[in-house]
């Protein structure tokens, strides 16, 4: 088995959606603000952060200026949303 690198979660993430980062338990990985508004068809960064206020999507980590996001909380919030 190779190793899992960020690009081919990425790629995963492409092909089949969030819901095989879960199934195959490597929620470890944080998506970035890009990589959460392309899976929740977001086209401006604003409704997310509209999103983290209403409290309907929790930030896991901030990196400085930057935020991360635990797929499992999107998943949640796509399955709610659904």
């Amino acid at each position: 088995m190779f190793p899992v690198t960020r690009e081919f979660i990425k790629a995963r993430m492409a092909l089949t959606g969030i819901k095989l980062l879960i199934k195959n338990n490597i929620n470890m990985e944080l998506l970035t603000t890009k990589e959460v508004m392309h899976l929740l068809k977001i086209k401006s960064p604003t409704t997310l952060i509209k999103l983290e206020r209403e409290n309907e999507i929790k930030v896991a980590k901030r990196i400085g200026h930057h935020k991360r996001y635990k797929p499992a909380d999107i998943q949640r919030y796509i399955d709610k949303r659904n």
